[in-house]
């Protein structure tokens, strides 16, 4: 049994030997799914997972339990956006693809990033397959980012928020006294000022967002007081 993950393919799918078909076939063995093979997914479409369930359900049950949906929303097909609405509603990630001669889509999705692409030009094509990947590396990794969060968080059964609230607290003295240091753009005193006031080179998820977070108030150091406003109440939410 694979250990990769899975990526279900929501497309308009039309009769056996349609142009319709023809397209998702190609969008599928040509971009696609090498794309997402060689990131560790496994790839499913409806019409070729044998399974004894009805049709709807397998969709739904993929829609829910996928680690990834691409959608292609070339066509307007009301089946795809049906499932394309199911997905987002479960708040999971979901790329959306159409064909480059698309020059409108409808409202609700038009804001949305779509990865566009062409099956008869090899130099497009290899730029979608890039774009893809990008994307879906893109989506890896804010998972990876929320999944440490999320963990660090379970061992020290406390929410980051509030630890961030907390440091803040502890530094905003020290940063106004500092303002003339920063003044100056001393790159090397400030990056001493942020390892002292973080109190820790360590590779923790609050440290590592402490030293990346301070750089930046160094440059406005005036926005600190809001954070702190933002964090007191959120403690004080908690505490209701």
């Amino acid at each position: 049994m694979s250990n990769n993950k899975k990526c279900f393919i929501v497309c308009p799918i039309g009769s056996e030997n349609s142009e319709i078909r023809k397209d998702s076939d190609q969008l599928l063995k040509h971009i696609i799914t090498p794309v997402c093979n060689k990131l560790g997914y496994d790839v499913c479409r409806a019409d070729i997972i044998n399974d004894n369930d009805t049709i709807t359900q397998t969709i739904i049950e993929q829609l829910q339990e996928s680690d990834l949906v691409i959608a292609d929303i070339t066509g307007n097909n009301p089946n795809v956006f049906y499932e394309l609405g199911y997905r987002q509603a479960t708040n999971k990630p979901v790329i959306q693809m159409v064909k480059s001669d698309i020059n409108s889509m409808p409202f609700d999705v038009s804001s949305i990033r779509t990865i566009r692409y062409t099956l008869n030009d090899p130099d497009k094509l290899t730029e979608t397959k890039e774009s893809l990947q990008k994307t879906i590396r893109s989506i890896k990794e804010k998972e990876l980012l929320t999944n440490s969060i999320q963990s660090q968080t379970i061992k020290n059964d406390i929410n980051p928020l509030t630890l961030i609230a907390d440091k803040l607290t502890n530094i905003e003295y020290s940063i106004s006294l500092l303002n003339d240091l920063i003044s100056k753009k001393d790159k090397e005193t400030v990056q001493t000022i942020i390892e002292t006031l973080t109190a820790s080179k360590g590779s923790s998820i609050e440290d590592q967002f402490m030293m990346r977070f301070v750089e930046q108030i160094f440059q406005d150091p005036t926005k600190v007081t809001d954070i702190i406003k933002l964090g007191q109440q959120f403690q004080q939410f908690q505490q209701k």
